[in-house]
């Protein structure tokens, strides 16, 4: 079986990038930006990341780590399970609740013309992140979120938190930066945030 990671590790793709680092899989990383005209012609909304697994391709950075971690049994609980449905809950969660305002964030600030952005949106979503993460972080308890055991939602949070940084928002409360500074120094963490860099 062949993976190719299809996105720059600037954006999204570096949670996927992530992941693969962390199950030692082989694969080959094509760093197109979104709606270029090579992302396009693989999958037509032009969005990234895609990951072309022999001659299919799976769409959406959740998606693409719930089929890595249930194919190699890895940084998930089996389908099924309570904690599996914990787990998703978390997943969902952060997605809803931190990703989509820090999205909204962007779109307002620069990623849709200029005549559709809105300062009152852009302060709505700044607003929506800083209530969400300091309610959010409140309830997270272990050295990860689900306890002692990296998980995907893992992968979400802490690029979340990374992206959070770099943008307009207040100081994401201490133990969120701790949670960050210390799954950052994981070596697979490492080896992708030099791909990123390079």
């Amino acid at each position: 079986m062949s993976y190719v990671l299809v996105g720059s590790p600037k954006v999204r793709p570096f949670r996927v990038l992530w992941m693969l680092e962390e199950l030692g899989l082989n694969y080959e990383l094509r760093p197109f930006m979104p709606r270029s005209d090579d992302v396009i012609g693989l999958s037509k909304p032009g969005k990234v990341p895609l990951l072309l697994v022999d001659d299919d391709i799976i769409t959406d950075s959740a998606a693409i780590m719930t089929y890595l971690s249930d194919k190699y049994s890895k940084f998930t609980y089996p389908a099924g399970s309570l904690e599996r449905a914990q787990q998703d809950g978390w997943t969902f969660r952060i997605l809803d609740e931190l990703e989509a305002p820090l999205w909204s964030m962007v779109k307002h600030s620069f990623a849709l013309p200029e005549d559709m952005r809105s300062p009152a949106a852009l302060d709505a979503a700044r607003s929506e992140f800083n209530w969400a993460v300091q309610n959010f972080w409140k309830i997270a308890s272990g050295p990860f979120l689900m306890g002692d055991k990296l998980t995907v939602p893992d992968f979400l949070l802490v690029q979340i938190g990374d992206w959070a940084e770099k943008m307009d928002v207040d100081p994401l409360p201490t133990p969120y930066q701790g949670y960050i500074k210390r799954i950052k120094a994981r070596p697979a963490f490492q080896k992708a945030d030099k791909l990123r860099q390079s």
